[in-house]
């Protein structure tokens, strides 16, 4: 694997900085050799998908293309750059996280998810670069499709049909902010909830109408009311373990 990759995945920004600066063609190098997740990606790709969203503004300010699309064997699942930014961001917004007090009380707090503003300004950045807000991956799907499946994961479970389904998780003004500004941005610059998805067979704004990922390809969708403490709830708190609980 070259150097400047090793730098970008390490986050060592002078390092980079000092690179392109010596050999200005490298803010368009490729991915080559090991290891193979990377190979075909180009610098700003590999930043974009690591979250090493200051790295990937500096690759895209010394001229990186901002319509890449990862070059891999034939037939292989392909996608640009854009494709990669539209996840990050959705994957960066702020959502909530249950905890508890130390009075045992359960409570609901916006999770300390960095950089969310340096994720949303890199696909903000790339689409004032000349990236295609309605480009399709080699599945035909959009950038918007998959930031909407993005969002799916990331917001409560809420389903109109099936309200049994909600998982009773908030819905936070920080997350509502977040995510209308992703989706605004792509349907600002072209991006259709009409336009059918291959892969569903059907518009985003139709497959996802029951859901609430959905309410936000209609817009003004509001948070719900901040929640209180709920006492006594010393017995749901969720068993301890090895492991992450996220």
């Amino acid at each position: 694997m070259q150097a400047i990759f090793k730098e970008i995945v390490a986050g060592d920004e002078a390092s980079v900085r000092a690179r392109i600066e010596k050999k200005p063609a490298l803010a368009n190098a490729v991915a080559t050799g090991t290891p193979k997740k990377y190979v075909g990606q180009s610098a700003l790709q590999v930043a974009t998908r690591t979250g090493q969203f200051d790295i990937a503004r500096l690759l895209l300010d010394n001229g990186a293309d901002a319509r890449f699309v990862d070059v891999t064997e034939p037939g292989a699942w392909s996608k640009s750059v854009l494709h990669d930014a539209a996840v990050a961001a959705v994957m960066r917004s702020r959502r909530s996280r249950r905890t508890f007090t130390a009075e045992s009380e359960q409570v609901w707090k916006v999770a300390e998810v960095e950089k969310h503003d340096a994720a949303y300004q890199l696909l903000a950045g790339l689409i004032d670069a000349g990236a295609d807000a309605t480009a399709e991956d080699s599945l035909g799907a959009t950038p918007l499709g998959r930031a909407v499946h993005s969002a799916h994961d990331v917001l409560p479970r809420r389903n109109d049909e099936r309200p049994e389904l909600s998982n009773g998780h908030p819905l936070t003004r920080e997350l509502v902010d977040d995510l209308t500004r992703i989706f605004a941005l792509l349907i600002q610059h072209g991006a259709d909830p009409q336009q059918v998805e291959p892969q569903m067979g059907k518009p985003l704004a139709e497959f996802y109408r029951h859901e609430l990922v959905g309410k936000f390809l209609i817009g003004n969708v509001e948070p719900d009311p901040i929640p209180q403490p709920v006492a006594g709830l010393r017995a749901a708190r969720p068993p301890v373990s090895g492991g992450c609980a996220y």
